[in-house]
């Protein structure tokens, strides 16, 4: 039996360990996200069609995670970067949407 307490235990702990290095992954995206969107203000003074074609799709992949995370946390949104992926993922070529 003790055995099983321990590989219980051992579980748990994992588990743990786990969901700490998924917020972890989380906040370093979310950061990479907000980093991208300001990079493509700054850049492309929020034009995409400057953005070249080989990188949109790194874009857009920014801005609907960006998007994905505003609605389920709306207080932590800059609405500039808000509007800045909404704009990317509306924007995108039909093979980058696909």
């Amino acid at each position: 039996m003790p055995s099983l307490e321990g590989r219980g235990y051992c579980q748990a702990e994992k588990e743990w360990g786990n969901e700490f290095d998924n917020e972890k992954n989380y906040e370093e995206k979310w950061k990479d996200a907000e980093a991208k969107l300001q990079k493509f203000l700054a850049d492309y003074n929020a034009n995409t069609s400057m953005i070249p074609t080989e990188d949109y799709n790194s874009y857009l992949e920014e801005a609907k995670f960006y998007q994905e995370v505003s609605k389920m946390h709306p207080g932590d949104v800059n609405k500039k970067l808000q509007l800045a992926a909404d704009m990317i993922i509306q924007e995108a070529p039909l093979e980058s949407a696909a």
